[in-house]
C-alpha cells in the first residue's frame, strides 16, 4: 500500500486492516523472535499491531513503516500501554540502519506493495546487509487467487468503530505483470457528526512462494522453511505463506 493511502486510514487502520487476519500471526512472530534471541526488525510496521505485543513481551523490536500518521499512531499507543517504541520514518526498499538485526519480519503480505522486482531485489539485499549471520528473514504473503474485475464498488464489511460504524467499499482491475489496482471506499458515520466519505487506490502484487523464494535464493539467502497460516494448516489451500530465509 502506498505511503499517501497509509496515511489516509491512519485512524481507521485498526478497525480495517488490523481486524481482517482469521489466524493469531502476532503469536507466530513472537515466536520466531524468541528461537533466536536478538534485535528484530518489522519492515511496515504500521500503527503497531505486531510490534507492540512483541515490545510487551520482552522482544527487542524496531519498526519502520512509509507513513507518518501510522507511526504517530503507535507513538501514541506505545505511551498509552507504558511500552518505549522505535520506530523510523523508512522505505523498506531504502534501509538505513547503523546496527545489525538478528531477524527481520515482514508481516501481513507487506511484500505485496513491492510491486517488481527492482524494489523486492532492493529490500532483500537491504534486509541481507542488516542480518547478522545465520540471521533470518520472514516474509509474509497471502495466497494468490484468480482475480476479476469490477467495476463498480462492493462492500467489504460494516463494523463498530468507537461510537459509528465504519463501513469499506472495493472494486479491482488486474493489471500488466500479476499486478492489480485496488481502490477502496470507506464511509465513517458516527452519533453528531456528519459522515465522511474517502478513497484510496493500491497497486499491489501478489507473490506465490515459490517466486519469494526464488527471490530470496537470488538474493544470497537459503530457504529455512515455509509455514501456511502460521503453522495453523498444511500446505493444502492455505490462506497466507511465510517464506522464511536464511542469512549465509
Amino acid at each position: 500500500m502506498s505511503a499517501w493511502s497509509y496515511d489516509l486510514i491512519a485512524e481507521v487502520y485498526d478497525t480495517d486492516m488490523g481486524s481482517n487476519l482469521a489466524v493469531d500471526d502476532v503469536g507466530y512472530y513472537a515466536d520466531l523472535c524468541r528461537a533466536a534471541p536478538g534485535p528484530v526488525l518489522e519492515l511496515g510496521c504500521g500503527t503497531g499491531r505486531v510490534t507492540l505485543p512483541l515490545l510487551a513481551a520482552g522482544i527487542d523490536v524496531t519498526g519502520v513503516d512509509r507513513s507518518w500518521p501510522m507511526l504517530r499512531r503507535l507513538a501514541r499507543d506505545a505511551v498509552a500501554r507504558g511500552l518505549a517504541a522505535r520506530c523510523a520514518c523508512m522505505d523498506a526498499a531504502a534501509l538505513s540502519f547503523t546496527q545489525s538485526f538478528q531477524t527481520v519480519i515482514a508481516p501481513f503480505s507487506m511484500v505485496t506493495y513491492l510491486t517488481d522486482d527492482t524494489a523486492l531485489d532492493a529490500m532483500l539485499a537491504g534486509v541481507r546487509a542488516l542480518l547478522r549471520p545465520g540471521g533470518r528473514l520472514a516474509l509474509d504473503a497471502f495466497a494468490p487467487r484468480d482475480v476479476s474485475a469490477f467495476a463498480e464498488f462492493r462492500q467489504d464489511y460494516d463494523r463498530s468503530h468507537g461510537e459509528g460504524r465504519l463501513a469499506r467499499f472495493r472494486r479491482i482491475a488486474p493489471l500488466d505483470g500479476g499486478r492489480n489496482r485496488i481502490e477502496r471506499l470507506y464511509r465513517l458515520t458516527a452519533p453528531g457528526q456528519a459522515p465522511r466519505e474517502w478513497t484510496t487506490i493500491d497497486t499491489i502484487r501478489p507473490y506465490t512462494e515459490n517466486m519469494l523464494i526464488e527471490a530470496g535464493e537470488r538474493a544470497g539467502f537459503a530457504l529455512d522453511r515455509v509455514d501456511h497460516d502460521y503453522g495453523r494448516r498444511t500446505s493444502d489451500d492455505p490462506d497466507f505463506a511465510t517464506v522464511v530465509l536464511t542469512s549465509r
